[in-house]
């Protein structure tokens, strides 16, 4: 009986170890994480400046309330002085008015203002003879900043250079993968479904990292074949692409916006929903 248990023990964790085994490898196999996209470029909001800055009203004091009243130091003279006028007698009495000795001048001699005529209306006025300026020159606001993603060159499957910078002014998908990397066949699938629905408005640049490891065009074209992946796919003969953005871990993987600027990347293979708000966040 002692035998039996051992035994029976024995198998009941020999059958535990391989289910936990089994469950570690999906999990490897997968490498699907969730909340694993690093942003670059955060969604850039306008902030008001009035709650940034301090008001700075209430920091300088008026000068009024702060200083003593003057007004009251000082008694007014005008009360300290009597008024002049009652001391003297009005001499207006005293004289006769000379004005109905002598007649008015005015009916004698005709105003002068009607025997010129006005020179404003023999002139033209100056401003429409002259064009504005401000029309000539082009205004240099509207300038877009430079991109910031840096340019690469790969070549398409007839041996074509292709540079990231053609792509510029929509968004982009920059995936960099390898035929023999399980990560990358596993997410392929997600990758084709979003080209499906995007494909007209995003780009999607699918690098194969020909000359890293193993993987030759040959490899990489017969696993796009085999799997009927319709997406773009090009291959980085000479590794620029990889070298130029640092890639380390398959698959890497990069959304750039319209305007050229890396919003956020993700190492190792992705779910659809984190494939999906990659792009919400470049659209």
């Amino acid at each position: 009986m002692n035998n039996k248990k051992v035994l029976l023990i024995l198998v009941l964790t020999f059958v535990v170890l391989i289910a936990g085994a089994s469950v570690l490898y999906d999990r490897l196999s997968q490498e699907e994480a969730p909340d694993q996209l690093v942003v670059l470029k955060p969604q850039t909001t306008k902030p008001t400046t009035t709650p940034t800055d301090p008001l700075t009203q209430p920091t300088d004091p008026v000068t009024g309330p702060t200083d003593p009243a003057t007004e009251h130091t000082e008694p007014p003279t005008q009360p300290s002085e009597p008024p002049t006028q009652p001391t003297e007698p009005p001499t207006q009495p005293t004289e006769p008015p000379t004005q109905p000795t002598e007649p008015p001048t005015q009916p004698t001699e005709p105003p002068a203002q009607p025997t010129e005529p006005p020179t404003q209306p023999t002139e033209p006025p100056t401003q429409p003879t002259e064009p504005p300026t401000q029309p000539t020159e082009p205004p240099t606001q509207p300038s877009q900043p430079e991109p910031t993603a840096p340019n690469f060159v790969v070549y398409d499957a007839d041996g074509n250079p292709v540079h990231l910078s053609d792509f510029f002014g929509k968004p982009i998908v920059l995936n960099f993968w390898a035929s023999w990397c399980g990560p990358c066949r596993s997410e392929m699938p997600h990758f084709q479904e979003m080209y499906e629905k995007w494909g007209d408005e995003v780009v999607f640049l699918m690098v194969n990292v020909t000359g890293h490891g193993n993987d030759t065009q040959a490899d990489a074209t017969a696993f796009i074949q085999s799997g009927g992946y319709t997406f773009p796919v090009f291959f980085d003969l000479t590794l620029d692409a990889a070298i130029t953005y640092g890639v380390s871990g398959f698959p890497t993987t990069y959304f750039i916006d319209a305007n050229g600027d890396p919003v956020t990347y993700a190492v190792g293979a992705l779910s659809a929903e984190t494939l999906q708000r990659a792009i919400d966040m470049i659209r």
